[in-house]
Parts: C-alpha cells; structure tokens; sequence
C-alpha cells in the first residue's frame, strides 16, 4: 500500500517538473513523434504530451482522491445509522439498495446534469455515486463486528450504543475501510477520468487524463503516443490497486 502511495504522490509532484506549458500550443510541431524534445511527442495542437501527461495525472489522481473521500466520510455514518432494524433504518436501507441498482457512471451523470458541468461538480457527483455501494459495504462489516461474542459481552454489561461504536466496532472496521476505500478510489479514478473524456468534467482542453484520452482517439492511427500514456497509466493504477485490495485477508 505504501508502494502505492508514493507512487501517487510522485506523480502529483512530477507536475512541476514538467518540461513545458501543458497549455501551449504550437502547430508547427503537430503530431510530431517522440523525440529528445518531446519524449512523449506531441499531440494535434503541438503540445507536449509529457508535460500534459504530468499535469493531467496531478489533476486526475487529486480530483479522484476528493471524490473518494466525499464517499467514505458519509457512508462511514450512513453505515452505523443502517445497521439498525427500526422501520427507519430498513427503509434507508431500502433506498440504499434502490440506489445500487444504478450503474455508478450513471448516477454520476445524473448529479452531474443536476449541479451542471464543472471540475468541482464532477469530483463531487463522481464521490456521491460511490456513496450505495460503499455505505451497504461497511454496513455488512458493522453487523459482522455486532455479532461476534465480545460485542455481546460488553452490551450485557451495560455499555451504551456509542461507547461499543466508538471502542469496539470502529477499530474493527479499520481493515476493511482502507481496503475498500482502496478500491472506491479506483472506482472513482475510473468515473472522473471518463466523465472528462466524455467532456462533462469541466473546462475542455485542461491537462487531465480522460481530456488526452479523448483527444487522442481522433488522431489514435496517425499518433498513438497521445493517448497511450493515460490509458496505461489509468489501466496500470486501477490493476495494481484491486491487485492489493484482493490481497488483503479482510478482502478475500
């Protein structure tokens, strides 16, 4: 996990040492193949593509990191609050499961149309997509830790609903938080990174990876180069974070 980690927040800070403006463009360099001045070549408007590569993956892996957040913080509390059997909890949980029957992508999308197009909108829409799932996920854990027999030694023994929460029941629920937290960033590295290439992510033409996936698949035959390296680097990130999370014994 720690591998993984680091390996984000090199990215991030790879973005200042990019070698040009992401945003400059130059059409006298168009298409042009990797080269010494271009290690990553250069897309249809002559930008560098390392230096949009660099720039796109700070934005994508900070605006995915947000997004995930904005789903653990409230299903964290929505979980504890469903996993009740009072009319009201069953009927959270009913909505909860209503929910789930709609693609993450799609209830993204949806927000998305409702709060309008932008960078903030798309990180916020992409993290409360994730919210079913992830609330109905740590709910299963939160009735896995109630039933075990030291749980129910400390209820007979009179403590109170937030001091077994708070003491028992969260400590227990830490494995099991990091690693489908894990796998709700990927989720959302997935989401942000296609709602940009479908162009609902904001401003057109930022440096960001699902913006250079769409741009490189107008000229994909001509220059592979410009879109090959957010794809790999998407698909390589996503791999290696469900890799670890079916690694670990929480999670098997």
């Amino acid at each position: 996990m720690w591998r993984l980690l680091l390996i984000g927040v090199l990215i991030i800070c790879l973005a200042w040492a990019a070698p040009y403006d992401p945003l400059k463009t130059n059409t006298s360099n168009q298409l042009q193949a990797p080269s010494a001045a271009h290690p990553f070549g250069t897309d249809i408007l002559g930008r560098d593509v390392l230096s949009r590569f660099l720039h796109g993956g700070q934005q994508t892996l900070l605006s995915a990191s947000a997004a995930a957040l904005i789903a653990i913080i409230p299903s964290t509390g929505l979980a504890f609050v469903a996993a009740g059997d009072t009319r009201l909890q069953r009927i959270q949980l009913l909505i909860l499961q209503a929910l789930l029957a709609i693609p993450n992508l799609l209830l993204a999308l949806v927000i998305l149309t409702v709060l309008g197009r932008s960078e903030v909108s798309a990180t916020v829409a992409v993290g409360l997509g994730q919210i079913p799932v992830f609330t109905l996920v740590i709910r299963a854990a939160i009735l896995g830790v109630q039933s075990e027999g030291y749980i129910e030694s400390a209820r007979a023994a009179g403590a109170n609903p937030l001091w077994l929460a708070t003491r028992h029941v969260f400590p227990n629920l830490i494995p099991t938080l990091a690693t489908y937290g894990a796998v709700t960033f990927s989720y959302c590295l997935m989401n942000s990174a296609a709602l940009n290439f479908l162009g609902m992510g904001g401003e057109l033409g930022k440096p960001e990876w699902g913006v250079m996936l769409a741009e490189g698949r107008a000229v994909f035959r001509a220059a592979p180069w410009v879109a090959l390296p957010p794809g790999i680097a998407i698909t390589a990130l996503i791999w290696s974070i469900n890799r670890w999370a079916v690694a670990q014994r929480g999670f098997r």
